[in-house]
C-alpha cells in the first residue's frame, strides 16, 4: 500500500489544491476528478476515530461502500479495531493505518488524508493510471520497507 501511495503522491496529488464533493461522489486534485469512498474521520476534539459506515453525515449509500465491506471483513474475521464505530487514536490507532486497511482489501483505490478545521478526513479514490498500481523494483521496494521500519 505504501509503494501505492508514493506513486498516488507523484502521478495524480502532485500537490495540487483538493476538494471533496459527498453529494456528487467525487474527489478532485486541480481539475481532475475521481470517484471517491469515504473511509471515516479522525476528530481533533474528541482524539477519535470514526469509521465511515457509522455515517452520521448521511452520505449517499454508494459512498460508503468501501467502509461497509471493512466493517463486513473485520466482523468476519473478528477484528474489534474494523468493527467498533469510534475508537481513541494512538500511534497505531490512525486514519492512516485503517485507510491502508481498507484500501489493501479493495482493488484499484488510493486514499488522501485531507485535514480541515475539526480533524482530518480520509477518502479513498479510484481511477487513478494503471501505473500507480505497477509492481516497483527492487530498489524501490527497500527504500519503502526501510521508510515504513523507522
Amino acid at each position: 500500500m505504501m509503494a501505492i501511495q508514493i506513486t498516488c503522491s507523484e502521478c495524480v496529488v502532485k500537490g495540487q489544491e483538493w476538494n471533496v464533493d459527498f453529494s456528487e461522489g467525487m474527489k478532485s486534485f486541480g481539475n481532475q476528478k475521481y470517484p471517491l469512498q469515504f473511509i471515516g474521520s479522525e476528530s481533533i476534539s474528541s482524539n477519535t476515530w470514526l469509521w465511515g459506515w457509522e455515517n452520521i453525515n448521511d452520505f449517499p449509500e454508494k459512498i460508503i461502500r468501501m467502509a461497509q465491506y471493512t466493517k463486513e471483513m473485520g466482523e468476519r474475521w473478528k477484528l474489534e479495531p474494523l468493527t467498533t464505530a469510534q475508537i481513541t487514536l494512538d500511534d497505531t490507532i490512525n486514519g492512516h493505518n485503517f485507510s491502508i486497511v481498507a484500501c489493501g482489501l479493495t482493488k484499484g483505490y488510493c486514499y488522501y488524508r485531507g485535514p480541515h478545521a475539526g480533524g482530518t478526513v480520509l477518502i479513498a479514490f479510484s481511477g487513478v493510471p494503471d501505473k500507480v498500481f505497477a509492481p516497483v523494483d527492487i530498489h524501490k521496494f527497500i527504500s519503502i520497507t526501510t521508510q515504513c521500519m523507522q
